[in-house]
């Protein structure tokens, strides 16, 4: 059974700090990634574990016969900070490119996602070489609204689509201490099946059913790095509702 996190009050926050190990990582920004210059850090199922990590952007146009894009490469078997290089560009591998800012696009509650140039990219998963089933098309990441002035909660709203034109829609949340920005805990919701709606001039809109009380909906505009508005009951029934930034491909 997958182990779940739920997001501590303030009397359960205070129990937080006794059992939990404090982590130096990046503190999110509020307005998109972070901007820190310490970088994210996981080990176990929280971060990085000292190996190489593969993040593409997968071609929507196939106009990439495997359809990858874009890959950039993180390798941390020699700096617990890692090492960052763009490795192909427009569908063709390159000489590796040194990136010196890729540490702001990571989150330590989300590995299968780095935001980069206000493109989202995703996780190249083992033994994964050609197009994906699915892929993200949308990633909204910032602050969420304020539950406890002793932390700060900061959310990744994630839509993707398959090959076959499914939507789906997933949340994680990480918990951080909100005077040292340290890295206490993470949540991750259930997928929900999506709807989608667009407007003339691009505007998107994603609900999780049509009619009745919705549990999820997410409008999204048609520029990349633009403020989005969420409004959504998880599955524990914890309220997430912010306007933050939303990414394209």
């Amino acid at each position: 059974m997958k182990q779940r996190y739920v997001i501590p009050t303030l009397v359960a926050f205070a129990f937080l700090l006794t059992l939990l190990p404090f982590q130096n990582c990046a503190q999110p920004t509020s307005t998109g990634p972070s901007t820190s210059a310490s970088t994210t850090k996981f080990d176990g199922g929280n971060g990085y574990d000292g190996k190489r990590r593969e993040y593409v952007l997968w071609d929507s146009s196939n106009n990439c016969a495997d359809g990858i894009r874009e890959k950039i490469e993180i390798d941390y078997s020699d700096s617990s900070n890692g090492v960052a290089f763009r490795t192909r560009r427009d569908c063709k591998d390159i000489s590796p490119e040194p990136i010196l800012s890729v540490a702001s696009g990571l989150a330590p509650y989300n590995e299968f996602n780095l935001i980069n140039g206000k493109r989202p990219f995703d996780l190249l998963e083992a033994g994964q070489e050609s197009r994906t089933i699915e892929s993200t098309k949308i990633l909204c990441r910032g602050d969420i609204e304020k539950r406890d002035k002793n932390i700060r909660i900061q959310a990744d709203v994630i839509v993707k689509m398959s090959t076959v034109q499914m939507i789906k829609g997933r949340v994680f949340l990480g918990v951080f201490d909100a005077t040292t920005g340290d890295y206490l805990d993470r949540q991750e919701d259930d997928e929900v099946t999506l709807v989608r709606r667009t407007d003339d001039d691009g505007t998107e809109y994603f609900v999780d059913r049509i009619g009745g009380e919705k549990k999820w909906r997410l409008v999204v505009p048609a520029s990349s790095g633009e403020p989005g508005a969420l409004h959504i009951t998880l599955a524990n029934n914890e309220r997430v509702t912010a306007k933050i930034p939303c990414y394209r491909p």
